[in-house]
C-alpha cells in the first residue's frame, strides 16, 4: 500500500508513503514492550503513514506528533485520511514550549484522544512530553543532527529512539571512535546508548518516499542508558557532555573522508601553543586525557571523564553571581560562564549580519557584445545608496575590457596593468581565492569612485572532468564558490554581463533564502511565442524536475556562509563528475547543474520580477522588471547589441563608449 501526498521542497522533506516500511519501524520501536502500552513521540507526522501504523499497534498507548509543514498536515488530517479515524486533536506548538520541562507538557495534552498533533517546529521545544518514552521520526537531512541531539539529551532519558535518516548520516551516527566518520553526534551516541544499530537491514530505496530523494535512506535504532553518566561520583548530564563535544568535535566542517588530515580543534591547538587555561590542563590531567591527543581519537570514557572533571572544578557548574567593577581598560581577567537559551541549542551564535552589499559580475566570452560588458556596473551603482564591492571574474573578461577597463578603472599611479597577481598554489577546489590576490584597487575609496572592486580568477581543478569550451568552464566558479572569494564575504549576487539592473540590489541582498544556499529566478513562462522552445516543460527535464521550476543562471544569490558550512561544493562536484562523463549532458553547464541537483541542493525561487528577458517573458511584465537580461531568442537569433538598442532605453541614449566613461567617472549624469 502506498500513500500519495505533496511536501514543501524548501523544508527538505521526503514523506514516507510505504505502509510496509511504516509497520517495520513500528515493530522495532514498540518491541519488547513490558507492562502497560507506551506513548510515542513522532517528529515529522508527514502524511500520517507512520502515525497510523503506531496507533494500530496494541503496544502503543498513543502518539504525540509534531509537523512543521502546514500544507501536508492539513492533507494528513482531512476527511478520509489514514489517521482521521483516530480522532486526532490538532493544536499549535505552545509558546511556552521553549521553556516547558517534560512533565509540564501534560497541561497541553488534555482531551480524550490517543493522537495529539502539534503544528510547529519541534526544535523550538525544550523537551519531549514526559509520557513519551519512545521517539520515532522520518527526518529531513538538514535538521537530523539537531533532532537527534535533542532526543538524546532528554532528562529523564528516552527509552528508545527509532529514526529514518539519510544513509550517509546514519553511518556517521553509528561511527566508532577513530573512524573517519566519527564526530560529535556519533560520540554522543556511543556515550548515551547501550545499543545502537541499523533497525532494518540494508538501505531503503527512494521509491518509498514522495518525492523520491536522490540518496538512499536507512532506519537507525537507539536504546538509551537509563542510568545517568558519571565519573568518580560526579554525575554528567547529557547536555553537559554535548556542550563539551561541541567544543572538541566540530561537526560543521568537512570530514576526513573528504581528503583532510585529522583536524585539531581550538583546544588542541591551544595546548600546542602552551596557552590552554589552567582549568582545562588540570581537568585533562585528572581525567587521564593526553592534551596532545586529537579529539577524533578520544574514547567515550575520556569524553565523560573530562566533562566530569571540568564540572568538578566548577567550569560547567551554575555560575555564582557577583559584581565586578570595571574602572579601567586594563582589568584582571574574569571567567564568565554562559548558558544557551532554551530552544536555541541548535543555533549558531557566531553568524554575523551582512555589513554591506557585494555584487559579482560574471563575464562570459561573447563575440558581439564585448563593448557592453561594463554597462551593468553603472546601473547597479546608480540604483543603490549602499556600499558596493564588485568582484570581476578575470577568466571571462574580453580583451577589449582588459584594454579599456584596466586602464580606466585602476588608478594610474598603481603602475600595474593587472588587478591581481595570481598565486602559483591552488586552494581547496583548485580555485584561486581572492584573498591570495594582490589587488591594486584597494585604495579606490581614496579616489572619486563610489565602489570597491577586485578581480578574481581560478584554474580548472585537475581532478574534475575537464571542459575545453570557456562557457562550460565557467561552471567551475559555481562549484567552488567557497574558495573563490575571501572567507569574510558572507553573500554574493552573481549578475551576467549582459544584464541591466533597474532596482536596488540591496533588496536582493536582504531577501530571506529560508535556509537555502541558492536563490535563483525561474525561467520566464509568459511569452506564448516561444512555448515550443521551453525544453524544461517536456521530456527528460519535465520528468526529472518533478514539478520544481527550472531556473535561469543569469542572476542568482549565494549564501556563502551556508555554502561553506554545508560543504555544498562537494555535492555539486560529485553530481558534475557523474553527469559530465556523458558529453551530451549538461548542455548549458552553469545553469543545468544547479537545476539538476536541486533535489539534493534545494533552490530558493526568487520573485520573477528580478529577471525579465524578451525571449521568455511577456511585454506586459517588463514594466515591473528589476533587471533586463539579453537572452538569446531562438526565433530571431538577433545579435545582442542590436537587441540591447531596441529593448533597453539606456542603450538608445548612451553608446557603449559613453558607458565606459560613466563607469570611470560616476559624476557624469
Amino acid at each position: 500500500m502506498m500513500l500519495t501526498t505533496g511536501s514543501t521542497p524548501a523544508l527538505g522533506q521526503h514523506v514516507l508513503r510505504s505502509h510496509k516500511v511504516a509497520l517495520e519501524i513500528t515493530s522495532v520501536a514498540l518491541k519488547a514492550a513490558e507492562g502497560e502500552a507506551s506513548w510515542v513521540a513522532e517528529v515529522g507526522v508527514g502524511a500520517g503513514a507512520l502515525t497510523a501504523a503506531l496507533l494500530q499497534n496494541p503496544a502503543c498507548a498513543g502518539v504525540v506528533g509534531f509537523e512543521l509543514d502546514e500544507r501536508i498536515l492539513s492533507q494528513a488530517l482531512e476527511k478520509g485520511s489514514v489517521i482521521r479515524r483516530y480522532h486526532p486533536i490538532c493544536r499549535d506548538v505552545p509558546e511556552a514550549a521553549r521553556t516547558l520541562r517534560r512533565e509540564a507538557w501534560e497541561d497541553h495534552l488534555t482531551g480524550r484522544s490517543r493522537c495529539f498533533v502539534f503544528k510547529g517546529d519541534f526544535l523550538t521545544c525544550r523537551a519531549v512530553p514526559s509520557r513519551c518514552r519512545i521517539a520515532v521520526g522520518n527526518l529531513p537531512y538538514k535538521i537530523s543532527t539537531a533532532v537527534v541531539t535533542k532526543l538524546l539529551c532528554q532528562e529523564p532519558p528516552m527509552q528508545r529512539v527509532v529514526l529514518m535518516l539519510q544513509a550517509e548520516f546514519a553511518r556517521k551516527l553509528l561511527a566508532k571512535p577513530g573512524s573517519v566518520k566519527f564526530g560529535r553526534v556519533s560520540a554522543l551516541v556511543q556515550a548515551l546508548c547501550s545499543n545502537a544499530q541499523f533497525a532494518i537491514p540494508g538501505v531503503l530505496t527512494p521509491d518509498v518516499f514522495s518525492p523520491p530523494p536522490r540518496v538512499d535512506s536507512a532506519v537507525v535504532f537507539l536504546e538509551l542508558h537509563q542510568v545517568p553518566l558519571s565519573h568518580r561520583g560526579v554525575e554528567v548530564p547529557a547536555a553537559a557532555l554535548d556542550q563539551l563535544l561541541r567544543l572538541l568535535l566540530d561537526t560543521r566542517g568537512p570530514t576526513r573522508s573528504e581528503g583532510l588530515e585529522v583536524r585539531l580543534t581550538e583546544v588542541a591547538e591551544r595546548v600546542a601553543a602552551q596557552s590552554l587555561p589552567e582549568t582545562w590542563r588540570l581537568a585533562m590531567a585528572r581525567a587521564g586525557v593526553d592534551p596532545a591527543k586529537p579529539p577524533v581519537a578520544m574514547g567515550t570514557e575520556e569524553f565523560v571523564a573530562l566533562t566530569a572533571e571540568l564540572r568538578n572544578l566548577g567550569f560547567a557548574s551554575d555560575a555564582v553571581q557577583r559584581d565586578i567593577s570595571v574602572s579601567s581598560y586594563i582589568t584582571p581577567p574574569h571567567q564568565l560562564r554562559v548558558r544557551l537559551k532554551p530552544g536555541k541549542s541548535h543555533e549558531d551564535l557566531f553568524v554575523e549580519e551582512a555589513a554591506c552589499s557585494y555584487a559579482a559580475l560574471r563575464f562570459k566570452l561573447r563575440q558581439d557584445e564585448k563593448a557592453a560588458e561594463v554597462a551593468p556596473a553603472t546601473k547597479v551603482r546608480n540604483n543603490t545608496k549602499n556600499p558596493l564591492h564588485f568582484w570581476f571574474i578575470d577568466n571571462f573578461l574580453s580583451p577589449k575590457f582588459k584594454v579599456w577597463g584596466r586602464f580606466d578603472l585602476i588608478p594610474s599611479e598603481s603602475g600595474a596593468s593587472w588587478a591581481c597577481r595570481v598565486p602559483t598554489a591552488t586552494a581547496g577546489a583548485g580555485i584561486h581565492p581572492a584573498d591570495g590576490c594582490e589587488a591594486t584597487s584597494a585604495d579606490l575609496s581614496k579616489q572619486r569612485y563610489n565602489f570597491k572592486y577586485d578581480f578574481v580568477t581560478y584554474k580548472w581543478p585537475s581532478w574534475l572532468n575537464p571542459q575545453s569550451m570557456p562557457p562550460r568552464r565557467e561552471a567551475a566558479a559555481d562549484m567552488g564558490i567557497q574558495v573563490l572569494f575571501p572567507q569574510d564575504v558572507p553573500k554574493i549576487i552573481f549578475i551576467d554581463a549582459d544584464q541591466v539592473v533597474r532596482a536596488d540590489v540591496k533588496e536582493l541582498w536582504d531577501l530571506d533564502l529560508k535556509g537555502n544556499v541558492y536563490g535563483f529566478v525561474p525561467m520566464g513562462d509568459t511569452n506564448p511565442d516561444t512555448e515550443g522552445f521551453r525544453f524544461w516543460k517536456q521530456g527528460y527535464w519535465k520528468s526529472h524536475l518533478g514539478g520544481k521550476p527550472y531556473h535561469i543562471s543569469a542572476l542568482f544569490v549565494v549564501d556563502l556562509m551556508e555554502f561553506r558550512r554545508t560543504s555544498i561544493g562537494e555535492t555539486l562536484r560529485g553530481v558534475y563528475n557523474q553527469l559530465s562523463r556523458d558529453p551530451n549532458s549538461l548542455a548549458n553547464l552553469d545553469q543545468d547543474l544547479p537545476n539538476f541537483a536541486q533535489h539534493q541542493v534545494p533552490i530558493f525561487t526568487l520573485p520573477t520580477e528580478w529577471l525579465w528577458c524578451e525571449t521568455w517573458c511577456s511585454q506586459e511584465s517588463k514594466q515591473s522588471a528589476k533587471t533586463i537580461d539579453l537572452c538569446q531568442n531562438p526565433l530571431t537569433k538577433e545579435p545582442k547589441i542590436v537587441m540591447a538598442k531596441r529593448i533597453i532605453s539606456e542603450w538608445q541614449t548612451r553608446p557603449p563608449r559613453q558607458l565606459l566613461i560613466q563607469l570611470a567617472d560616476l559624476g557624469i549624469p
